[in-house]
């Protein structure tokens, strides 16, 4: 499906006509969600294509208890072939990763910003690059691959940092990185304190709310972490900046951007906009696929 790659999403619920699943494949791992009663009751003949056609050696589940709350479903997690107490190295293409299941997040590595890591890249050789929210380095790590002269890896998790420090030695990284275990608002705002800015600050945060309810809540704090973010960006830099809270509208993001931008005496070019890799369709019905938002901007 993807040059160089045998790891991704290999079906997204509604977007794919499986309401209620999710398939993320790790080579030969398929680590899946199931989010609605109906599927769970007619699973079987899934767990069957995947071992008899795709070869699968594991098949075991990492759900989303939110969702399987909404739907009266239990928590418990179920090894459906081979077991969940081990590892994976992907690939994105570009970078390695090593995925520890039984440590990491979601169904263990997030698969549809590969795609923008990759094309952030870009603009990333001979500069110093700020990946806030680093999760597993995604971000970071395709700048170092890219020539990065220095990043700086953020994540409250200490679990993340060290699963970075795995990443770092897996591609090979031995130098010109920082690894800091922090909260993002106040790792931030001791940045401004300092005077320090970067070429290139990313923030890739997680979702700030699940439902409409919040929704003010999570536009705050969207409007707070971007106009911390833009006070860490050199003059003519880069502001990489994504949302992954699927009630928050395009326009609305981009009005939070701009918001930050004119709060901070700025000038603003968006020099790219994307939402999620070719492997989470959209299904033009449901505007709940289309959830990831996701924009490069010059800061003048």
């Amino acid at each position: 499906m993807f040059p160089n790659r045998k790891s991704y999403r290999l079906v997204f619920s509604e977007s794919d006509y499986l309401p209620g699943l999710i398939i993320d494949k790790y080579n030969y791992t398929f680590v899946l969600q199931i989010n609605s009663l109906g599927m769970e009751k007619n699973i079987s003949p899934i767990i069957e294509y995947l071992v008899n056609e795709l070869k699968a050696k594991n098949i075991f589940t990492k759900h989303d208890n939110y969702f399987r709350q909404l739907e009266g479903l239990s928590n418990e997690n179920v090894i459906f072939y081979g077991n969940d107490h081990l590892t994976e190295v992907i690939t994105d293409g570009s970078v390695y990763y090593k995925i520890d299941f039984l440590k990491s997040q979601k169904t263990g590595f997030f698969f549809d910003q590969v795609d923008n890591r990759i094309y952030t890249s870009k603009f990333c050789s001979g500069v110093e690059v700020l990946d806030v929210f680093s999760n597993n380095g995604g971000f970071g790590l395709n700048a170092l691959k890219a020539g990065a002269r220095y990043v700086t890896f953020v994540d409250y998790s200490a679990n993340e940092i060290e699963n970075i420090k795995e990443n770092l030695v897996l591609n090979n990284f031995h130098k010109n990185y920082d690894l800091i275990n922090d909260d993002a608002f106040e790792f931030l705002e001791k940045m401004i304190a300092q005077g320090k800015k970067y070429d290139v600050v990313i923030v890739d945060p997680p979702a700030f709310t699940k439902n409409k309810k919040n929704l003010k809540n999570a536009i705050s704090g969207y409007e707070k972490l971007n106009n911390l973010a833009i006070k860490c960006v050199k003059n003519n830099g880069l502001l990489v900046s994504a949302s992954c809270s699927h009630h928050l509208s395009k326009d609305e993001f981009l009005r939070i951007i701009n918001k930050a931008a004119f709060k901070n005496n700025k000038l603003i070019k968006q020099i790219y906009y994307n939402t999620a890799g070719p492997d989470h369709p959209i299904n033009p019905a449901m505007e709940e696929t289309q959830y990831l938002k996701f924009g490069i901007f010059n800061i003048i």
